[in-house]
């Protein structure tokens, strides 16, 4: 059952308790009406008989008897079976009731009236000793009004509470469930396929119109996400398909017999395995940047001033001839300190890979309110404003920009991998003939 259908119950279900409720007060209360107009046809039964025995006596009731049955009808069947009316209301003198012997039930009953203003009264009966049947009557035209005006109330009351209802269902559909139908539509839609759809935005500022926000959010990160995907597919079947290619073109050529001196086979069997070990590189570059991005991060407080300057001792024992230098203020952070090894020593190598090997470079540990900053800074020939906001993308590439090199673009992704996972920033700061500086910025706490 859906949301909008479980409203629409709810909301019938209490319309309709309230109409049962108003039936069941309106019956109750002309139950009490008729039982106090019965109660005291009982009290006057006696009043009229003495009333009656007076007339019978005397022509004429005392006026005390008669002002206490003011507002009653008392009366007898006549000798030929009708109503004869002994004492009228004042305020009713016409006043005669429906009423023959065959309605006698032995109770009060309620009776229309043939003359009079008077439409209803409540009727009793009552013998005298002679044997005459004495009639009382009462009106109940005043609680009859009151009832009515009971029913008014409460029909309006009703009524009222139904309207109010419908307008809280519509309030509740046009605000909340009516936004989730065309939210699950739409989800439909780009699920279908229909990337470009988006969730239309609800009214005001609800639940649902956040929801909305979030949705649109999600579909577009999304699509970022598959944009991204496809284009990392494609760059990596771009980057194995040279060395596939050059693999197969030299089988091809030694198959069918092109390579006709030992040289020529020496020669390519180098090429075959120098795009193999290309490959290869590339795979485990890949699988390196995995493990990175699913690996649990270890942290405890780390120097990083001497895991930098342990950093720049390692990378000049593997580069004698480079000018390497370090600049370090002591600092403490939390952090992995293997992870951020990894970041940094992958900053070096790459200024090594993509600099001259005159080119110098210096690493500098700088702290600033709330970070610490690690910079890598090289002499070489800088990086093209188009590709600074690119570098640090999987299998991305400058070295037409800089100088070659066999690196499989994908040492900068683990270094964002391993700083995103610190919550920490990177980036690069470089113009052509004016270097490059790649620095990483972690988070320090305060103390």
């Amino acid at each position: 059952m859906t949301l909008r259908m479980r409203l629409l119950l709810g909301a019938a279900l209490v319309a309709a308790v309230m109409l049962l409720g108003s039936v069941a007060v309106s019956a109750r209360q002309g139950t009490f009406v008729r039982d106090e107009t019965d109660a005291r046809l009982e009290r006057l039964v006696p009043v009229a008989k003495a009333a009656v025995r007076r007339l019978d006596e005397r022509d004429k009731a005392p006026t005390a008897l008669v002002s206490a049955i003011a507002d009653a009808w008392i009366g007898r069947f006549g000798d030929n079976g009708g109503l004869v009316t002994l004492i009228s209301p004042a305020d009713d003198p016409g006043l005669v009731p429906e009423f023959a012997r065959e309605d006698i039930t032995g109770g009060p009953t309620t009776r229309a009236t043939s003359s009079g203003s008077t439409e209803q009264v409540r009727v009793t009966t009552t013998r005298m000793p002679n044997g005459d049947i004495v009639v009382i009557a009462l009106s109940m035209d005043e609680g009859n009004r009151m009832l009515a005006g009971i029913r008014t109330i409460s029909l309006l009351l009703v009524l009222v509470v139904v309207a109010l209802l419908g307008l809280l269902v519509w309030w509740v559909d046009r605000l909340g469930i009516a936004p989730l139908a065309r939210m699950t539509e739409s989800a439909r839609r780009i699920a279908g396929g229909e990337t470009s759809h988006r969730v239309p935005s609800a009214p005001g500022n609800t639940e649902a119109t956040a929801l909305a926000g979030a949705l649109n959010s999600m579909v577009d990160e999304l699509k970022r996400s598959d944009e991204r995907i496809r284009q990392f597919v494609a760059d990596a079947s771009h980057e194995l398909r040279t060395p596939l290619t050059t693999v197969r073109g030299y089988s091809d050529l030694y198959e069918s017999g092109a390579l006709g001196t030992e040289s020529d086979v020496s020669d390519a069997m180098r090429r075959i395995r120098s795009e193999a070990d290309r490959m290869s590189r590339i795979v485990t570059d890949l699988l390196e940047l995995r493990g990175v991005e699913e690996a649990r991060i270890i942290a405890v407080p780390t120097s990083i001033d001497r895991l930098v300057q342990q950093c720049a001792t390692d990378l000049r024992v593997s580069n004698p001839l480079r000018r390497i230098s370090t600049t370090a203020e002591p600092c403490t952070a939390t952090v992995d300190p293997e992870k951020i090894t990894q970041a940094v020593m992958a900053l070096g190598s790459n200024a090594t890979d993509h600099t001259p090997a005159d080119a110098g470079i210096t690493f500098s540990v700088t702290r600033r309110p709330g970070t610490v900053r690690i910079e890598v800074a090289d002499d070489g020939p800088g990086i093209s404003a188009e590709h600074l906001d690119h570098v640090f993308e999987r299998l991305y590439r400058v070295d037409r920009a800089r100088s070659s090199g066999g690196n499989s673009g994908i040492g900068l992704s683990v270094v964002s991998a391993i700083v995103s996972a610190h919550n920490g920033t990177c980036g690069v700061n470089s113009a052509p003939g004016e270097g490059s500086v790649f620095w990483i910025e972690l988070p320090v706490a305060p103390g």
